[in-house]
């Protein structure tokens, strides 16, 4: 009775791997369309930005690394900091929601990077371009994130490039609105 049980059990957790592979497999497939639809979005919208942070990338990767690391650890540390107090709730919801998509589009801007790094060695006009990179580096850090454990390493050490190149980038223009502001406004000088 208990080894018919025990068989029983085994069949239903095979049953639900196979339909968690099976999901798993179709995300898979799915988000890479989908990152390559929001990347073309994202520049169609904001093609200086998107060039900032893709050229921060290849300016600075060691202190992109430090920054995203550091943005990495803090920004969560902060957000539930918000979240236990009453006051900060809804800044923790929102910088919580904002952290998440920071973390999301970052594999289109190192996905953009890393296909001109690899199309440019092919073709030097698309060392520039940014659709056919952008789909080339997409399926490229999917296929090499599939890797079992150096995939995830792989992924990390981009994701943390491209968290710093996005705070570098976001940081530049807020200092560049900030002298735009200072120079149109200046202040009374006694």
């Amino acid at each position: 009775m208990q080894k018919e049980m025990k068989r029983e059990k085994e069949k239903v957790q095979q049953k639900a791997k196979k339909r968690f592979s099976w999901a798993k497999m179709v995300f898979w497939f799915l988000s890479i369309p989908g990152l390559i639809i929001l990347g073309a979005l994202l520049h169609y919208l904001f093609p200086r930005h998107t060039e900032a942070v893709v050229g921060t990338l290849s300016v600075s990767p060691w202190k992109n690394l430090g920054i995203g690391l550091v943005f990495l650890v803090v920004v969560p540390v902060a957000i539930l900091i918000c979240l236990i107090t009453l006051v900060g709730i809804p800044t923790g919801i929102i910088a919580g929601l904002l952290y998440g998509i920071a973390i999301y589009i970052s594999r289109i801007y190192i996905g953009v990077w890393i296909g001109r790094k690899l199309l440019g060695a092919i073709k030097k006009s698309l060392a520039t371009a940014y659709f056919w990179p952008l789909v080339v580096g997409v399926i490229f850090i999917a296929l090499v994130g599939l890797i079992p454990f150096l995939g995830w390493l792989f992924r990390l050490f981009l994701l943390l490039i491209t968290l710093g190149a996005l705070w570098m980038a976001i940081w530049r223009s807020i200092q560049g609105t900030m002298g735009k502001k200072e120079k149109a406004f200046p202040s009374d000088a006694v």
